[in-house]
């Protein structure tokens, strides 16, 4: 493999990590933003609301 070859996978690798990191992050946030909104938090609403805030998001 040539260096060029090796730098672009250096170069794509790292913006996946970077990416990932910051979608995590974001996870996590929601997760925690939607449990604290809650008076009697249980895993399926939890999940019920990430999955709609997620969902508002992306629309």
């Amino acid at each position: 493999m040539s260096a060029a070859s090796n730098m672009a996978i250096i170069k794509h690798s790292s913006i996946w990590i970077v990416f990932s990191y910051f979608y995590l992050s974001g996870l996590n946030m929601a997760l925690t933003l939607s449990i604290d909104s809650q008076q009697d938090p249980d895993i399926t609403m939890t999940l019920l609301h990430v999955f709609y805030s997620i969902a508002l998001l992306v629309i």
